[in-house]
């Protein structure tokens, strides 16, 4: 059963900032972002423009393009890293567009109602997150594809959308910025089919993550995020290639494996997740560096390509830009990942979207590709990219990246000889209709909005209203309120959430205390004394492993002095006042302060037993220990 992609739906915010403009509004040298990171353009989100939003405009326009009941849609996943709310998911915000009411006037708006089952207003869908920053689309994807195999789920479908705000509040990582939303539905007999033999590595990495709750921003330590790329990439290839040689799968017929000889240059389109266009170009020639190795060094397993080889290939330059260079030899495979990144590079990093935001680009370019001449002309934006066509038969080979980090490579296969209908053709033009923002703009404004988007009270006042499109109208102290324009009466807005339900989100009147913050990896990291103090970095220890230190504290080391003091000066005085009071040579009255001595050094003993105990403090061996000391 060829379980897979149906239809993909793409959405881009309302406006875009030229690379070039951005590169001196931030005193980047020029042609910095455009030809060192291969960007042209970025997508930047209006005031009104969230997650939030982006989803609920992208799932509202797959539901209006696909031909099927909406009753049959059983599972929804959305895969994110901007959520806002650490506990009521993005998904179910986008419930009410899967009820049978067209007219969103008639979405009820009372908090609770207790009904019958054929109630339009209920939903008996699955319906969560998935959050591992851009691998967490991914994740919905196979969830949901593994979800469709099983028999109970053979006629039903699942919507899977992918949505981020990619802006950063550091110079150093603003043309890594982006923002989009991808709805995709999923099902069987598709036309677009994922195979269920994949690759799949994680590690425990601090190269991005987002550690303040106060903040929307992530914190980058942007070289060793560059590695891990690689290394998950090539890692993942050489665990595919095994694959494919020894034909182990989890599928049947057509869909367990992969063609034995299949190598980067066999397959139809390669995608790779794009933070830039240049990260996926090198990425991709080393791929192609390891296909054209000699059979007996190609076989090598990752552990032992990690050892040696793989660290010189992620880690030196020379060896990229002359992979880079190598594959610029082959038309062929430029043509190849030029159609993935077409998008990708107008638009930005996507996060989660960003694999799906390359997926719709190659399939549109394919399609584009295989038009007849007097079609082609109408379509002027096409990249005019030769050598692709799609036919019955292609395989994809995808690599799918989060930070963390998360890796995994899977293909897909087209199933079905006519895949017009999997994505619109046109998605290649939507940068091109998107409004110029200016980069001073972007610069003194969009990264305030941000942090605006996740504070009460907060009325955005966006710089161009569009019909048709869900915008963030409000937040309230009590709910986040998000909207619909009419398209058919301008200024008329239907809240599609009721007020007075609950509380979304609302700031502590006391900050919480944190608890033993360690400070984040060292780096590039640009970090401010306010954000480091509102950060909370996690520390966790083996509990059979003792982490303390005897004199890690002033206050142990203090009372360990005390008590020693005490305990060394009773014992000698306490010996002869003892002989005195047995044969009467000493007086009476010593051997009387050597007990109230004795009773001090308890009593003290007793005020810091808290850090005796805590530094496993011997008793028996301290008066040795001094004495020694």
């Amino acid at each position: 059963m060829s379980v897979g992609i149906h239809r993909i739906e793409v959405v881009l915010p309302k406006f875009k900032v030229d690379n070039r403009q951005l590169e001196k509004a931030f005193e980047f040298a020029e042609g910095y972002i455009t030809i060192g990171l291969g960007q042209k353009s970025m997508s930047a989100p209006d005031a009104d423009e969230d997650c939030y939003s982006l989803a609920l405009t992208a799932t509202k326009k797959l539901l209006d393009n696909i031909k099927i009941d909406k009753t049959k849609i059983k599972k929804l996943v959305v895969g994110t890293e901007s959520q806002i709310d650490r506990a009521k998911p993005i998904s179910t915000f986008l419930l009410p567009l899967f009820s049978s009411s067209s007219d969103y006037s008639e979405i009820k708006s009372s908090p609770v109602t207790f009904s019958s089952s054929d109630d339009s207003s209920l939903h008996f869908i699955e319906c969560h997150d998935s959050v591992a920053a851009c691998y967490g689309g991914s994740c919905a994807l196979f969830e949901c594809c593994d979800w469709c195999r099983l028999p109970e789920h053979s006629d039903e479908y699942a919507v899977v959308v992918a949505v981020d705000t990619a802006v950063y509040d550091n110079k150093n990582y603003i043309s890594s910025g982006g923002c989009g939303a991808v709805a995709m539905l999923i099902g069987s007999d598709a036309p677009l089919s994922l195979l269920p033999s994949r690759v799949s590595i994680c590690e425990h990495m601090y190269d991005f993550y987002k550690p303040c709750p106060s903040s929307p921003f992530p914190l980058v330590e942007s070289r060793l995020s560059v590695e891990c790329y690689m290394k998950a990439c090539l890692m993942c290839y050489i665990e595919l290639q095994k694959k494919q040689r020894s034909g182990s799968g989890s599928g049947s017929g057509d869909e367990r494996i992969i063609h034995s000889s299949k190598t980067v240059k066999d397959f139809s389109l390669s995608l790779f997740h794009t933070p830039f266009s240049k990260m996926v170009q090198r990425a991709h020639a080393l791929l192609v560096k390891l296909d054209s190795l000699p059979s007996s060094s190609s076989s090598l397993s990752s552990s032992s390509l990690s050892s040696s080889v793989m660290k010189e290939w992620v880690t030196s330059k020379d060896i990229v830009r002359a992979s880079v260079k190598e594959v610029k030899k082959d038309l062929v495979l430029i043509d190849k990942l030029n159609a993935a990144l077409a998008l990708s590079s107008m638009v930005g990093n996507t996060y989660s979207a960003a694999i799906f935001l390359s997926l719709a680009s190659g399939i549109a370019t394919q399609l584009l590709s295989s038009l007849s001449d007097e079609d082609k002309e109408e379509d002027s934006h096409d990249p005019k990219l030769e050598h692709l066509s799609a036919k019955i038969g292609n395989e994809i080979l995808v690599f799918s990246y989060g930070s963390g980090f998360t890796a995994s490579m899977y293909v897909i296969r087209q199933s079905h000889t006519d895949i017009s209908g999997v994505v619109d053709r046109g998605v290649l033009k939507y940068p091109l209709e998107q409004e110029e923002m200016t980069a001073e703009d972007y610069r003194d404004n969009v990264t305030k909005e941000r942090i605006q988007c996740e504070e009460e009270d907060y009325v955005p006042i966006p710089r161009k209203r569009v019909s048709g499109r869900y915008v963030l109208s409000a937040i309230s102290t009590v709910l986040k309120d998000i909207s619909i324009a009419d398209p058919d009466t301008p200024g008329k807005i239907y809240p599609l959430t009721p007020r007075g339900v609950k509380k979304f989100r609302k700031k502590a009147d006391v900050e919480p205390e944190i608890v033993k913050p360690i400070p984040p990896p060292s780096g590039d990291i640009h970090q401010s004394e306010e954000e480091k103090k509102s950060c909370c970095f996690p520390c966790y220890s083996d509990p059979n492993t003792s982490t303390h230190q005897s004199s890690s504290s002033p206050r142990a080391s203090f009372s360990l002095f005390l008590f020693g003091l005490f305990f060394m000066f009773s014992i000698y005085l306490l010996f002869p006042c003892g002989l005195s009071l047995a044969y009467s040579h000493i007086p009476k009255w010593l051997a009387i302060v050597a007990i109230v001595v004795f009773l001090l050094g308890v009593c003290v003993t007793l005020t810091f037993m808290d850090n005796l105990v805590e530094h496993k403090v011997s008793f028996f061996l301290i008066p040795i220990q001094l004495a020694i000391g």
